[in-house]
């Protein structure tokens, strides 16, 4: 098998810039995504109520565990 030999020149001006050009795109669209998605107001009640279900399931899975005396 031949073995891939690159110049330290080409590794710093191509590969290296389209690193770093990829990282920090992913930070941009990262950042845009929380920007844009903003904050959804939450109902008390029905926060409420779907952790109670969320108990409720889980003593309901794990019942049997819980000794009866």
């Amino acid at each position: 098998m031949v073995e891939l030999l690159l110049d330290s020149a080409i590794r710093f001006w191509v590969f290296m810039p389209i690193v770093v050009i990829t990282f920090f795109v992913g930070m941009l669209r990262h950042y845009i995504t929380i920007i844009t998605a903003g904050e959804k107001p939450v109902d008390k009640q029905q926060l409420a109520d779907s952790q109670a279900l969320i108990r409720t399931r889980i003593l309901r899975e794990n019942g049997k565990y819980i000794p009866k005396e």
